[in-house]
């Protein structure tokens, strides 16, 4: 048996379920000898669960996005960190329609290694490494 429910019967809790679930829970890996300094967070779509902050050297730090229980849009954003005389710049999002993504740039090229990894559904697991 096929149910199709309209949007118009959910219920508000119903609703904020459904467009909080989309969520990026991110880490961020520091494995030089440098700690990184916050310099700027923003969010293009959702909410901040725990936004990003500074990263001492040789250490991991989290942050967290979720999308707005009254807005149909997921959670996207960007972060940026002052690391030595670089600066590197992380990208990531978990769109309501649509792939995944994140990506992570030093500035200037070549500064420190970064890579980053994440995953599909509702919530984007992303990684992101800085190495010397």
């Amino acid at each position: 048996m096929n149910t199709t429910v309209a949007a118009s019967e959910l219920s508000a809790d119903e609703i904020q379920v459904a467009y909080e679930r989309l969520q990026v829970q991110g880490t961020v890996s520091n494995f030089t000898q440098h700690p990184m300094i916050i310099k700027s967070s923003n969010l293009s779509w959702g909410k901040w669960m725990q936004s990003p902050v500074d990263v001492p050297s040789f250490s991991n730090s989290r942050f967290a996005s979720q999308g707005r229980d009254s807005s149909p849009s997921g959670t996207e954003g960007t972060a940026t960190w002052q690391i030595g005389n670089a600066v590197i710049t992380i990208n990531f999002g978990c769109p309501l329609r649509g792939s995944n993504s994140q990506s992570i740039s030093c500035s200037p090229a070549g500064a420190f290694k970064v890579s980053c990894e994440g995953t599909g559904g509702d919530v984007n697991a992303c990684s992101f490494q800085i190495k010397s």
